[in-house]
């Protein structure tokens, strides 16, 4: 600075802290220890309602952190739905997958399973119906109470997986050709003499995804890679 030259700044006070006021330390509130500010925890209830959605947000006004000067600010609690080991929600429906067998499939099914709230449904296919694979059956009002509105409920689905025998010996093909309708275009073929192709199992290394045939280099690195890390070995 020259001479006749001054300047000056401002900023906070330290003996107050920007506050407009200072407390003698004997009068400081052993409690808040002068921040005006205490923590304190307080137990609230929170009433979840029948049919609750996934992430649905419960608000608590006033009753977040609160500051000198400012209102208190909200809490929100949201509710998370667990995952159940074999049943599934879409809205107020529930969903199961069942497997049975093809003498299940064909000649009828009666089984019981565990609900949410514990109980055991008992279920029953109609007598003399068939059920098809992956064919959905419904009981119905067995799945959540409707949100808002409990006096309702939704639906209970069933896909049935149907397990079929991989063989099946010559006396029980026999009489399945007895007792089953034969397909009108059904030909024998001498696989021997005939031209015939064999339906053999799916096997994922022999699929041709890419337009060069086989699946890419970059699958096939993938592939290579993964082994390598399964094996837990080195190349040499």
């Amino acid at each position: 600075m020259g001479p006749g030259m001054y300047t000056s700044t401002r900023g906070p006070c330290n003996a107050c802290k920007a506050q407009g006021f200072t407390i003698d330390p004997k009068d400081v509130c052993k409690s808040c220890k002068g921040r005006m500010i205490v923590e304190q925890e307080k137990e609230l209830e929170v009433a979840i309602e029948q049919g609750c959605p996934h992430e649905k947000d419960y608000i608590f006004t006033g009753e977040s952190d609160e500051m000198p000067g400012m209102m208190a600010a909200d809490l929100y609690v949201r509710v998370f739905i667990k995952p159940h080991p074999y049943i599934s929600r879409k809205g107020a429906d529930l969903y199961m997958k069942k497997k049975i067998t093809l003498l299940e499939a064909l000649t009828g099914i009666t089984f019981e399973f565990k609900h949410l709230d514990g109980r055991v449904v008992q279920a029953t296919s109609f007598k003399g119906e068939t059920i098809a694979p992956n064919s959905l059956k419904t009981l119905k009002r067995l799945g959540m109470p409707c949100f808002k509105n409990v006096m309702a409920n939704g639906n209970f689905y069933i896909q049935f997986e149907v397990e079929f025998p991989k063989t099946i010996g010559k006396e029980h093909r026999a009489k399945l050709q007895e007792l089953l309708p034969k397909p009108a275009d059904l030909k024998a073929y001498d696989v021997a003499r005939d031209d015939v192709h064999m339906l053999e199992e799916f096997d994922e290394r022999e699929l041709n995804s890419h337009v060069e045939g086989g699946r890419g280099r970059e699958e096939e690195d993938d592939d290579e890679e993964g082994h390598g890390h399964g094996q837990g070995g080195a190349r040499q």
